[in-house]
């Protein structure tokens, strides 16, 4: 996937969209939740590339143990690994991802050290209010728009859907549920169209 384009811009969007208690904090699991995902990645030449992947996590005194198994496309397999802070999972996979092809998406997405730990903290500032929205240009002349247009539900779920379009292009989605460590849906498309797209299908904590 090439890197999104304008993402300074779409961090800084998030930032500023609000400010004080946050309605969502990325990775603060509460050590008991199993999360299972479908996904779908679009080449820029149209080729379609699917998969699924199951994420357990089981805190374990003061670690966590988090379980992946997963597809994508011909290659699957499973890791188990432990970590005393959730946002080390990132760092993690990105070694991993070498040895095991199947979980370049998630690195690339829900646990992606620059999407993952610094986007979804920016984005996670205040409340979420449906029908927030804005727009602004960019150091680089970009016209950024943001918006929480709706609720949104997966996996029995519901939460606040987060759609941001740079020069009239939907560039990134997000939505994200109240005690829920994990998105519930995210997708981010490339300057050439491609995207990675994650939906959450089973929940349980």
């Amino acid at each position: 996937m090439k890197k999104l384009a304008g993402l300074s811009a779409l961090l800084f969007a998030s930032a500023v969209l609000w400010a004080a208690e946050p309605y969502w904090t990325p990775y603060a699991f509460k050590g008991t939740e199993h999360f299972k995902y479908t996904l779908t990645q679009k080449d820029p030449d149209g080729t379609l590339t699917t998969g699924s992947y199951v994420i357990d996590i089981q805190k374990q005194d003061d670690r966590y143990r988090i379980h992946f198994e997963g597809k994508f496309g011909d290659n699957e397999g499973s890791f188990t690994t432990t970590a005393e802070d959730p946002e080390e999972i990132g760092g993690m996979l990105m070694f991993q991802t070498m040895m095991n092809p199947w979980l370049a998406p998630l690195t690339a997405t829900l646990f992606a050290q620059f999407y993952g730990t610094f986007a979804f903290s920016a984005v996670t500032l205040g409340n979420w209010a449906v029908g927030t929205t804005g727009k602004f240009k960019d150091d680089q002349g970009n016209t950024v728009e943001y918006a929480i247009p709706e609720e949104c539900s997966y996996a029995g779920q519901t939460g606040r859907h987060l759609v941001v379009k740079i020069n009239g292009q939907p560039k990134y989605e997000l939505c994200v549920a109240k005690g829920i460590a994990l998105p519930l849906y995210q997708k981010m498309v490339d300057d050439e169209g491609g995207y990675i797209e994650l939906q959450l299908v089973e929940y349980s904590e």
